[in-house]
């Protein structure tokens, strides 16, 4: 299955991925992509480490449905099967999860925007 993980920050429960995978815990997954939505997050050295491919995905000035179409651009161009959110600071929308319905695994989860 091909990966993808969308990350906000730190990127420390996608480092876990990484080692998971590095170890062979993840015998039917590999990490083909992360995409960030703050080009100062430390997942992006993470990734840059450890030769995964990478988007930063500015979110700020737009639109939720805007940036959600962004990054499925993204991940179906990079024949994504598997989203995972590992501290993903974003609601995304219902058209996004649509596509990917069944296909989305939350690690991080908590109640946005309240507590993120």
């Amino acid at each position: 299955m091909r990966v993808a993980v969308l990350a906000s920050g730190r990127g420390s429960n996608f480092q876990s991925i990484i080692n998971a995978s590095e170890r062979g815990k993840l015998p039917n997954c590999e990490i083909k992509l992360l995409i960030v939505n703050n080009k100062e997050a430390y997942a992006l050295k993470r990734a840059k480490k450890h030769n995964i491919p990478y988007h930063v995905v500015e979110s700020k000035s737009k639109k939720r449905e805007e940036f959600d179409l962004e990054m499925l651009e993204i991940l179906k161009s990079n024949q994504i099967e598997i989203v995972v959110l590992a501290g993903f600071m974003r609601i995304l929308s219902k058209q996004f999860i649509s596509e990917y319905k069944d296909k989305i695994i939350n690690i991080h989860p908590s109640l946005l925007p309240k507590f993120p």
